[in-house]
């Protein structure tokens, strides 16, 4: 009896001791992975919402906002419009004032397939010339107004220094079209020189405006659609103004183009409109 009771003893001891302890173990196990997966989801979840914010920030920081989207849209392209009025004016007296509208309509005279065929293929059509025009001004905009425009102003410089120092790194950059005139169009080097000395003038020209857009309005898009215009037409070229019969028309259109422009400048781009976190 005393032997069979201490075996009984011994073993529900050990038996009881062991369950415990392997409960106890399986439960602090389970628990503690269980609040540890918590926690790191918390933490992820916390780093997830602060990276959202950041880039939220760096997003509009760079430009890219809804506030007055269509106004930063509009207004800024209306206004390089009004700038190239002579050039447009050359483009219709070269075109004549039927030929566009008389290539559209005949695009929608065949039968309905057709229509719908001939739809699908402009609608492609323009959807890939827009995406080639868009190419280079996208990322063009994106770095030189939409990040160097906002770290030059974090370093400490002010809005007037960005303006007219970034415009100089735009124009800069696109000082190896000399190589491509000599090696690749075997282009003469002094003629290529002058070529490229020529476009650092204009895309530095171009290059202030569209800083002066960006920091004025705090959105990339006006610079955007600016810049694609301003490349879609090209530098005006003054010296085949005289080639037209309605050369004085064209010159007027040139006068009134660059007052215009002068005079709507600073009321379409007024920070009041847009709320600019750049120019205060």
């Amino acid at each position: 009896c005393i032997n069979h009771c201490i075996n009984y003893c011994i073993n529900y001891c050990i038996n009881h001791c062991i369950n415990h302890c392997i409960n106890y173990c399986i439960n602090y196990c389970i628990n503690h992975c269980i609040n540890h997966c918590i926690n790191l989801m918390n933490q992820l979840i916390k780093i997830t919402l602060l990276f959202c914010k950041s880039f939220i920030d760096f997003l509009v920081f760079s430009g890219f906002k809804t506030e007055s989207f269509l106004l930063a849209l509009i207004l800024p392209l209306f206004l390089v419009i009004i700038l190239f009025l002579g050039p447009i004016l050359m483009i219709y007296f070269e075109l004549g004032p039927n030929d566009f509208i008389t290539n559209l309509v005949s695009i929608f005279k065949a039968p309905s397939v057709f229509t719908l065929r001939n739809i699908i293929v402009v609608s492609g059509l323009i959807i890939f010339i827009i995406f080639i025009i868009l190419k280079a001004p996208i990322a063009e905009e994106i770095v030189f107004r939409g990040c160097m425009c906002p770290l030059i102003i974090a370093a400490g410089f002010s809005p007037i220094s960005a303006l007219f120092m970034t415009p100089l790194f735009f124009g800069i950059a696109h000082l190896h079209h000399i190589l491509n005139s000599v090696y690749s169009q075997q282009v003469a080097l002094k003629q290529a020189v002058f070529e490229a000395v020529f476009q650092l003038f204009y895309t530095t020209l171009f290059g202030w405006f569209a800083s002066f857009i960006f920091l004025r309005t705090g959105h990339i898009i006006g610079c955007i659609i600016c810049h694609a215009f301003c490349n879609s037409m090209g530098f005006p070229q003054f010296d085949e103004i005289n080639n037209y019969k309605q050369a004085s028309i064209i010159k007027i259109g040139f006068i009134i183009g660059m007052i215009g422009f002068s005079i709507l400048l600073m009321p379409l781009t007024n920070q009041s409109i847009f709320n600019s976190i750049f120019w205060q």
